[in-house]
């Protein structure tokens, strides 16, 4: 008794539940080898109790006797299966694509787990950068490939996904912090030049005061306490720009911009005075244009110390002064700046209007110095853009540009007008009816003038009237000035490699006292490339 119950003999009935349960796995392993679902594999039951039978006989027959090793079993069973039943291709293909469509779709929704599981700890403020390694190194390890042989090319999948979803969240919360920096950068921006203009606008309006004041004769207003109060507890700002000073009126740097003017003084005590006026500036979305005027030192600059610009005006609706435009003109003379002309564009850019009028500023004022409005006489040119002015002796010349109807069409135009400075009349010059013996409309061109001698250069014109498409010239012109008050044109040959085709260049006079000789940078050049299809035939794009 002892005996069997501590090592039972062969054939009782735990061998039997063993070889019963090795049945079934058997029974498993050629279910899955033939493709065979549980229903499909029902039909062929008989096999398996046939199976069943045989070895259940076998083993009351040769109860006591050495048991049948188990590869023969394993291969009694296989083969009865096999011999019993023999799947098509077809099915057995299909069945393989369906096992194969479930183990994707379980893939997919172990990869979202996963994705919202990576999410949840990157966005996660009270989860230390530590702790969020520390997660991800442990999912990794639960997946590794290493660790998973039984599924080892599903585990593979996954790993490779967990490292790839980690490096597109990395990449996509830093990219998400860079744009909140930026915005928080431009807003501080826009708060710094929103102080900077009411400080200049405060400055202005205190002028007008006093000037007021003056005038009537009336002693200086004292400053209330109050106020006084406000002023020392209102905080300092700071312009962003490193090497720009405070934003103050005599610190503060000009925004950026294009389409403005830069001009020099021309003064005989302040030689190196620059004079900085309009603009305007499209940050993607909107369009900005200026009315300020800036005037810098060139000859007080030094590397080391922050660039001394002064601000001298700013456009405040209770003062006089030209409105905020850019692609307009300036230049100096007599120690004044004129200004004539330009454009501007609301924000949204579905209201626009041109300018034609002219205005002057003392170039020797101080901060809050007005701009003077002049009513000039004669044929005075009608609105526009794009147009370039010089000096020439008293006159102030100036050529083409080109004017906007209501629906927003361009006409460019090749007109020659001077404006006589001391009693600021206009009068259009007469020039040759024949048109290849004048230069054609154009804008964004080169202009300077030398004694009595106007010289023109490049510019942009369109190809065909109301075409988009523009036309970029490099003729040199030079218009003589008459004393009865014609210009005549005749077109230059230059020699040497000159700048080609471009608009928008600008230039200035290699030396004060050598106006001829002139230094020119940048511009816009458009060049027609051509390539070879691949069927053969040529084809040109614009660059």
């Amino acid at each position: 008794m002892s005996e069997s119950k501590g090592k039972p003999r062969k054939g009782g009935k735990v061998a039997q539940a063993a070889k019963l349960d090795k049945r079934e796995v058997r029974r498993q392993t050629a279910q899955r080898r033939v493709g065979l679902g549980e229903e499909d594999f029902a039909q062929y039951s008989h096999v398996d109790a046939e199976v069943k039978t045989r070895k259940d006989d076998s083993s009351e027959s040769s109860r006591g006797e050495p048991e049948e090793s188990q590869d023969e079993e394993d291969g009694i069973a296989e083969e009865d299966v096999k011999s019993s039943w023999k799947p098509s291709t077809s099915s057995t293909s299909a069945r393989e694509a369906t096992i194969d469509k479930e183990e994707d779709e379980e893939i997919k929704d172990i990869k979202r787990g996963i994705r919202a599981q990576l999410l949840s700890w990157a966005k996660d403020p009270g989860m230390p950068l530590e702790e969020q390694k520390r997660m991800v190194r442990q999912l990794l390890g639960q997946w590794h490939p290493d660790k998973n042989r039984h599924i080892g090319p599903t585990a593979t999948r996954i790993f490779q996904f967990i490292q790839e979803e980690v490096e597109r969240i990395v990449s996509q919360l830093e990219a998400e912090s860079d744009l909140v920096a930026k915005k928080a950068m431009e807003a501080q921006e826009r708060k710094a030049q929103r102080f900077a203009e009411r400080s200049a606008k405060t400055s202005a309006l205190e002028a007008a005061r006093k000037e007021k004041r003056e005038k009537r004769g009336e002693e200086p207003e004292p400053k209330k306490v109050q106020e006084a109060a406000e002023t020392e507890a209102e905080p300092q700002e700071w312009s962003l720009v490193i090497g720009h000073g405070p934003a103050t009126t005599s610190f503060l740097r000009p925004w950026p911009r294009s389409h403005f003017t830069i001009t020099s003084s021309h003064l005989p005590d302040r030689g190196h005075e620059i004079l900085i006026f309009g603009g305007e500036a499209y940050d993607g979305r909107e369009l900005t244009f200026y009315s300020d005027l800036y005037r810098l030192d060139m000859g007080s600059v030094d590397t080391d110390t922050p660039l001394p610009w002064e601000k001298l005006y700013s456009a405040v609706p209770t003062i006089p002064g030209p409105e905020a435009r850019s692609a307009h003109q300036a230049f100096c003379w007599e120690g004044f700046l004129y200004v004539f002309g330009g454009e501007w564009s609301s924000r949204d850019q579905k209201r626009y209007r041109q300018f034609r009028d002219l205005w002057r500023f003392d170039a020797r004022a101080m901060p809050g110095t007005r701009w003077e409005h002049l009513e000039a006489a004669g044929a005075v040119p009608e609105q526009r853009s794009g147009h370039r002015m010089a000096t020439a002796g008293s006159y102030g010349v100036l050529f083409g540009g080109f004017t906007e109807d209501k629906k927003r069409r361009p006409t460019y135009l090749d007109d020659f007008y001077a404006l006589h400075l001391p009693s600021h009349t206009w009068r259009l010059l007469p020039t040759s009816s024949d048109r290849r013996a004048r230069p054609v409309s154009r804008s964004g061109g080169l202009l300077f003038a030398a004694a009595t001698s106007v010289f023109i250069y490049g510019g942009s014109r369109p190809t065909r009237k109301g075409g988009d498409s523009l036309q970029v010239l490099e003729d040199l012109w030079r218009a003589r000035l008459g004393s009865d008050g014609g210009a005549l044109w005749e077109q230059l040959t230059a020699e040497g490699e000159g700048p080609g085709r471009r608009s928008g260049l600008c230039h200035c006079p290699l030396l004060p006292d050598e106006p001829l000789r002139r230094l020119v940078f940048g511009g816009v050049a458009d060049h027609r490339v051509a390539s070879s299809s691949s069927d053969g035939t040529k084809r040109a794009a614009e660059v």
